[in-house]
């Protein structure tokens, strides 16, 4: 009898260590939150957190991180702050600072900025303001909340405990099964809380842990305070609850018919982001940086997650379908294009460019310039002008200049790239495209490609010249490309070595290749080169290096360009061509005006009245969330596709390839993302289409009907 008392003593001890361990663990965390850096004097805690402000500054615009990232972190602020003299950082400041640090804690916490927080410039920013608010005295509101840290029977105001297990008053059943069932209780609701799914037995709701809550606060202010420089903001907030969305997330708790509605907001924002009435507002960072938080809330608030069946089952379900603001980015200077598309006066020899071309050239341009944090935007509705006059469209070399520089001069395009798709002097064959110094550029009448309108971008911005000698192949080749053979390619570049008329670089090494005078550009004989030589191999990486025979017996030229430069004449050879350090530098000398210019062209214009770093971009897309409804792991294999809806005849088009999707656990989700086609210009709808594999296709297919306003009664 000793002997089994002693034992039952042992095993509630064990349990009692155990509760004291549980207890313990969340107090550790909250603790750990709590630790701060050894109390420096205050003068030397603030001068170092300065600096380390300052640094912070300077890696983020390096790493174009997004504009807001400054302002949730309050930097200008906290520098102003920490400048002040020690004696005034008491009172007002200090509870300031104590705030400011709670946001650095809570951002650090935010996976959504994780790229951020990892930084050891933000480390030592948040490790220096630590040390500045320990230093300061404790006060009111400070010291109560230090009082209940150290208090186990007082709870923390700034941690959320996970919530207790409800008190369910547990059935009696025929055959005494009634402890079964209670044993079963805790892993059931441990099972289905983890997956999104409420059964029935547990009448609670899950509830969020705050963060994204209080995330959501900070975008809608975020919003607001950015509401009349965003297009489209004010009819956005005459059309979509914002007040009712800050009342539902300000709350302490959210209840299931709160959750309920934060899914009808959710599922009507993102019937907004598809409305082509509200895309130039909803595709802005800003208010994409909400949409994508109020997603967060609604995750994890389990709204709408179904109930899931006791038996195991397996179900993919289309759930979300939305448009939105992908792979963000800040720029330093915003550019915008403008297109003439020129006839002659009767209308005839007109131009037939498009513009989708037009749209597909700025979508590479904007990944070609982004080293040199640029930004090109064209809008087809705002930015494209058709224009009857043989002058200008006949490409004369007096009169197209002296016309064509007049229109682009104008006011309304003073600021703006302007481009003239024109005929050319034959009045039969259109020909030929050029950067006119910096006034306009040409392009040809019926289009461009991409790498050649990025090509054209980078003569007219950085006044760039080509990484071979000439304006074209011409003066080392000829006029007469026939007339370059595998048989004499060799002898024409030594010609031109030693053709002091020609060769201007006033050397007989491979430098007598080097075009643009660029150290990070290496020489280049020329694309038409490798063509001569070895035909069809023009890109191949197989032949990188071409080397050259001296004919007066010193050691051969051997050229290695880079086929992958914007500026050579092999630009059309890499899926995106690219520019180098001391080209970006050129482009943004002559943009920003700190380089003088020869051709005595002020491209400053291009960006007066802008702000740096004032603008970003992304690419605008439409995503698709596929869902695992089931209460079983779902089997691998099912392909989900996003289709742009057609009419009868034509039928849906696929916008991308379909997605396969893995297997995924009960109620873990998968995206699926497509360019949303023409950006924000897109007009057209969009499905969801998940291909079958398990017993209900009724979820496999989602196409949201088009954003009605609710009725207001």
């Amino acid at each position: 009898m000793r002997v089994m008392k002693r034992r039952r003593h042992m095993q509630i001890c064990k349990l009692c260590m155990l509760g004291m361990f549980a207890w313990a663990v969340p107090q550790a965390e909250y603790a750990s939150a709590q630790i701060r850096p050894p109390i420096l004097p205050r003068e030397q805690a603030a001068t170092s957190l300065v600096q380390s402000v300052t640094n912070l500054e300077t890696e983020l615009a390096r790493s174009n991180a997004t504009p807001n990232v400054r302002e949730l972190l309050h930097l200008e602020e906290l520098k102003r702050l920490a400048s002040r003299a020690p004696s005034d950082l008491d009172g007002g400041s200090a509870d300031r600072l104590r705030r400011i640090l709670n946001d650095f804690d809570g951002f650090q916490q935010n996976r959504r900025y994780s790229s951020v927080s990892s930084l050891s410039t933000f480390k030592t920013t948040h490790s220096g303001l630590q040390s500045l608010v320990a230093s300061l005295p404790k006060q009111g509101a400070v010291q109560e909340e230090a009082k209940r840290a150290l208090d186990r029977t007082l709870k923390p105001r700034t941690i959320e405990k996970p919530q207790e297990p409800p008190k369910v008053r547990m059935p009696d059943r025929v055959g005494g099964a009634r402890e079964n069932a209670a044993a079963r209780l805790p892993q059931i609701a441990k099972e289905h809380t983890a997956s999104g799914s409420i059964p029935c037995l547990i009448s609670r709701a899950p509830r969020p842990t705050g963060t994204e809550k209080r995330d959501v606060i900070a975008a809608l202010d975020l919003l607001q305070r950015n509401e009349f420089t965003i297009p489209g903001a004010a009819r956005l907030h005459k059309t979509f609850p914002f007040h009712e969305l800050r009342s539902l997330a300000s709350g302490a708790k959210i209840e299931v018919q709160s959750q309920r509605r934060l899914e009808a907001l959710l599922a009507e924002m993102n019937a907004l982001s598809l409305d082509p009435n509200h895309a130039s507002a909803m595709h802005h960072e800003v208010a994409a940086n909400l949409h994508n938080h109020l997603r967060d809330l609604v995750d994890a608030s389990n709204v709408g997650h179904p109930y899931s069946p006791p038996t195991p089952s397996n179900d993919l379900a289309a759930v979300e379908l939305f448009g939105t603001l992908d792979n963000y980015k800040s720029a330093k200077w915003l550019l915008r294009l403008h297109v003439v598309a020129c006839a002659d006066n009767d209308g005839q020899r007109h131009s037939t460019m498009t513009k989708a071309q037009i749209q597909q050239g700025v979508a590479m341009a904007n990944k070609v310039f982004e080293p040199a944090q640029l930004r090109i935007v064209f809008d087809p509705e705002k930015d494209w002008e058709e224009l009857k006059n043989t002058k200008i469209n006949s490409w004369d070399l007096v009169d197209h200049d002296k016309n064509a520089a007049a229109h682009a001069a104008s006011p309304s395009l003073h600021r703006k790239i302007v481009l003239f798709s024109a005929f050319g002097p034959d009045a039969k064959t259109p020909n030929g495209w050029a950067a006119n110094g910096g006034t306009h550029i040409w392009l040809p009448t019926n289009g461009i490609d991409p790498p050649g309108l990025c090509h054209e971008m980078g003569h007219f911005l950085g006044q760039l010249f080509h990484t071979f000698p000439g304006d074209g192949s011409q003066l080392v080749y000829g006029d007469d490309p026939s007339k370059i053979t595998a048989a004499n390619v060799d002898k024409l570049i030594a010609d031109f070595i030693y053709d002091p008329n020609r060769n201007k670089s006033g050397t007989l090494t491979e430098q007598a290749m080097d075009g643009d005078g660029f150290s990070d550009t290496p020489p280049d004989p020329g694309a038409d080169y490798w063509g001569a030589k070895w035909p069809g191999k023009v890109c191949d990486p197989g032949y990188p290096t071409a080397t050259v025979p001296n004919p007066k017996g010193g050691p051969p030229w051997v050229f290695t360009p880079d086929r992958a430069n914007l500026l050579s004449y092999f630009f059309r050879c890499p899926s995106q061509p690219t520019i180098t350090p001391q080209q970006t530098a050129a482009i943004l000398g002559r943009i920003e005006g700190t380089v003088p210019q020869s051709d005595n062209q002020n491209l400053k214009r291009l960006i007066e009245g802008q702000t740096p770093w004032s603008s970003g971009f992304g690419d605008i897309v439409i995503v698709g969330k596929i869902r695992n409804v089931g209460s079983m792991t779902s089997v691998g294999g099912r392909t989900a596709v996003i289709e742009s809806v057609g009419d009868a005849q034509s039928g849906n088009a696929p916008l991308g390839p379909p997605v396969t999707i893995g297997p995924l656990a009960p109620n873990d989700w998968v995206l699926v993302k497509v360019p949303m086609p023409g950006g924000l210009s897109w007009k057209g709808s969009a499905c969801l289409k998940l291909s079958h594999g398990d017993g209900n296709q009724a979820n496999d297919t989602l196409c949201p009907e088009p954003y009605k306003a609710p009725q207001v009664k």
